[in-house]
């Protein structure tokens, strides 16, 4: 392959993949944010990314995150403004990490969070944000979203449901 090849495939390559590495963005009501797949592979993940469903994890409060924000550093921008745009008196924070089989599954879908009497509840699922004719690149992703839930007298547990990139 001459150079002049190369630069071309390399450019295709580039463009077939921008349906599926554009930034992360937040819900339009604020609730959700998209953090877009991280690395490297998460401890919650047992060697076998087809068995790992997920992890999800609770914050009552800002203390409560700041082992997290030093682990979302790339993002602290954005990560920053949504923590701070908390209140912690009236809501908190999950933090919710999936598995997909290939880079176009790059977000989070959260279809429910809601409030019963016995945990804050939330239904989610590792999704694939290509579009059309896209070529995906053959890795293991982890996307990620942090999700805001509100509500009076919040009860002390969570419970979710997460479907992975396979199902």
């Amino acid at each position: 392959m001459n150079r002049r090849s190369y630069l071309v495939a390399a450019g295709l390559g580039t463009l077939s993949l921008a349906g599926c590495v554009g930034a992360p963005a937040e819900s339009p009501d604020g609730t959700v944010l998209q953090l877009g797949p991280l690395a490297p592979t998460p401890q919650w993940d047992r060697g076998d990314p087809t068995e790992s469903v997920g992890y999800v994890a609770r914050f009552d409060s800002r203390d409560e995150m700041e082992w997290l924000l030093g682990e979302l550093d790339a993002q602290s921008d954005r990560v920053t403004e949504f923590v701070d745009a908390t209140d912690f008196e009236t809501a908190t924070v999950l933090y919710i990490q999936s598995v997909g089989p290939n880079t176009c599954y790059a977000e989070i879908d959260v279809t429910d969070r809601s409030v019963t009497d016995e945990a804050v509840v939330a239904t989610a699922s590792a999704v694939d944000t290509s579009e059309g004719d896209v070529a995906c690149g053959e890795a293991i992703t982890y996307p990620a979203a942090l999700v805001r839930v509100a509500g009076d007298d919040l009860p002390a547990a969570a419970r979710a449901t997460l479907t992975n990139g396979w199902g």
